[in-house]
């Protein structure tokens, strides 16, 4: 608080008439009133602040704990997915592997692919000739049965006049 007597006497002495005074002093104790702290004030002020303090000491302390805690767990789940990701890798390695001899298979059936298109394209040019030979020979047979099969004709109509001429001559 203020000492209101000595506020009192130090406006009196700057000059201000004493009621004036009087109502500058009361003015001022109301305007600071509730507004400053006490020694008692401060004193209990402080003991809820050294508890408070106590209170969060603890509660960090907590989450001290906690935060261990959370990095255990966390530490032991990243140890868990490092062995899985280990896991995988081996896994994808043999799949690579796998992969490798697939491709390698594969290359060989194409390989084998392209030898039987060849053989194939081979045989059916072999085939194409052989066709063509026997259609030739054909074609030929052909003529030499259409020759002979006229020769007959001629023949056989000349029998048949011979046979014909005798029997009218007789």
């Amino acid at each position: 608080m203020i000492d209101s007597l000595l506020y009192l006497k130090r406006l009196e002495g700057a000059g201000f008439p004493r009621e004036q005074a009087e109502v500058q002093v009361d003015l001022m104790s109301q305007a600071l009133t509730g507004h400053f702290a006490t020694k008692d004030d401060v004193s209990e002020h402080g003991l809820t602040v050294r508890s408070d303090f106590a209170k969060l000491r603890n509660e960090f302390s907590d989450l001290r704990d906690d935060f261990a805690d959370l990095h255990d767990d966390v530490n032991s789940r990243i140890s868990g997915c490092q062995g899985e990701i280990s896991k995988l890798r081996n896994e994808f390695a043999v799949l690579r592997s796998e992969f490798a001899g697939l491709r390698g298979e594969f290359a060989k059936l194409k390989g084998e692919f392209a030898d039987l298109r060849s053989e194939f394209a081979e045989f059916k040019g072999e085939t194409f000739a052989r066709l063509a030979q026997i259609e030739s020979r054909f074609d030929a047979l052909e003529s030499r049965l259409i020759v002979r099969l006229g020769a007959m004709n001629v023949a056989m109509f000349t029998i048949g006049f011979t046979i014909l001429g005798y029997l009218l001559h007789k």
